[in-house]
């Protein structure tokens, strides 16, 4: 008899656990962690896994997007007839998240133009080989240092640059848009105004959406309203869902549809810079009220372009900015000239 066939009951049991522990290892699909209360491993099946005390099970949290630009802080325009091929405030894209920039403007007629940076780097985008003029909502490739782009504009439309698959080959889509479906101006009026319809509050349409630029600290409550406070074009809340939640879509109700003709108050908590956007379906009902990051592009604020005012700078925190300074208080007289202060005033100087 060989020893080798001899296994003790110590050997065997060795051999059972480590082929379970081997087993479980090589599952890919389970993960688990002892029971602190009883010893008794915890498993949890994909796609739950362990939770960071090791507890319990739980699905695992969403990757969370980016919405930053994958060229930075680069600015883009559209270079063509419209503005002389030269790079200006009224033709630049607003970047709306992850690569998407926007652009709504009213470009008369017949126009040749192309995209990218001023003074064309370190981005200059045409149209691809073979190609030269977009269909309207349809997506159009653009190649770097690419053709002259021919289309006609009919009234107003929105432009997107799309740069969130590739920098290099971004896209064009020319988009359609729609008349406000109000002719009131709308406001945002609440606490944060004293519930004036100013014309800081004054929202902008521009091709299928209101939009404003709020920057504010602290809870406000508000609505939006015409000047009037008229019922069709006032909009809350509804009953019991009254908190706008940062960067969700909030269904708003207008006076004529609540029960009792007052939609309760929004409310909202303000902790910087905001762009409020508001959407209705094609009927011009069902609006819509987002409240993202800050990326409207308000274009009745002109840009500051005076070099002097441009270099004006002034830092409270900076010494150097401290030039008025307070005069010593004398101890107990004033000399005439004010170069002395002390006890006893000098006659001869």
């Amino acid at each position: 008899m060989h020893l080798s066939a001899v296994r003790s009951p110590l050997a065997v049991a060795v051999m059972i656990s480590t082929s379970l522990w081997l087993s479980a290892c090589n599952d890919e699909s389970t993960n688990s962690n002892p029971d602190p209360d009883t010893d008794t491993p915890i498993t949890c099946s994909a796609p739950e896994v362990l939770n960071d005390d090791g507890t319990a099970c739980e699905l695992p949290d969403e990757p969370v997007a980016s919405c930053e630009s994958p060229i930075g802080d680069e600015a883009l325009y559209l270079l063509g007839g419209p503005n002389g091929w030269q790079a200006n405030y009224e033709y630049e894209f607003a970047h709306v998240c992850g690569g998407r920039y926007e652009l709504v403007t009213s470009i008369p007629g017949s126009q040749t133009f192309k995209f990218g940076s001023e003074g064309w780097s370190p981005y200059d985008w045409g149209a691809a080989a073979g190609t030269s003029t977009p269909i309207l909502n349809e997506s159009f490739a653009l190649a770097p240092s690419g053709g002259n782009i021919s289309y006609t504009f009919d009234d107003t439309n929105r432009l997107v640059l799309d740069l969130s698959e590739s920098v290099d080959n971004p896209t064009l889509t020319v988009e359609s848009c729609v008349p406000a479906p109000f002719e009131e101006d709308l406001f945002l009026r609440g606490g944060l105004n004293g519930w004036a319809a100013s014309a800081e509050s004054q929202f902008q349409y521009a091709c299928d959406a209101y939009y404003l630029n709020v920057s504010y600290t602290g809870a406000s409550e508000f609505k939006v309203a015409d000047e009037n406070w008229a019922a069709d074009t006032t909009f809350g809340g509804a009953t019991g869902n009254t908190t706008v939640s940062f960067d969700s879509d909030f269904s708003l109700m207008s006076n004529t549809v609540t029960e009792g003709g007052d939609a309760p108050n929004l409310s909202f908590q303000f902790e910087g810079d905001y762009t409020f956007k508001i959407t209705f379906d094609e009927n011009g009902e069902n609006p819509v009220l987002n409240v993202g990051e800050q990326t409207f592009i308000d274009r009745t604020i002109p840009p500051v372009t005076d070099e002097l005012a441009l270099s004006v700078r002034y830092d409270s925190r900076d010494e150097t900015f401290n030039t008025l300074r307070a005069v010593p208080k004398a101890k107990s007289q004033l000399c005439v000239d004010s170069r002395c202060w002390s006890d006893q005033c000098h006659t001869g100087h």
